[in-house]
């Protein structure tokens, strides 16, 4: 009997290589796509359930912190070289 079993290989991508991706058009100019853990992720689009739960999250946080730390929402961050 022959081992069917095949292992897959993930490759995961840099925030370099994702920004050289943009820059070389490799997305499309109306596709929203974010870099995770690596991995090129489409997003979906953002409804008005998505909107006002960002907006609530931001005015809570906003006032609940004041001047003690700068809130961004939905901005992107750079933690690593893979997010």
């Amino acid at each position: 009997m022959q081992n069917t079993e095949t292992t897959l290989r993930l490759r995961l991508w840099t925030v370099e290589e994702y920004h050289r991706m943009a820059e070389a058009g490799i997305f499309g100019a109306d596709e929203r796509v974010e870099l995770l853990e690596g991995k090129i992720i489409w997003m979906i689009a953002k409804g008005t359930a998505h909107r006002s739960a960002v907006g609530r999250t931001d005015r809570l946080l906003q006032n609940s912190l004041r001047n003690r730390a700068w809130v961004c929402i939905q901005d992107p961050v750079k933690l690593n070289a893979r997010i």
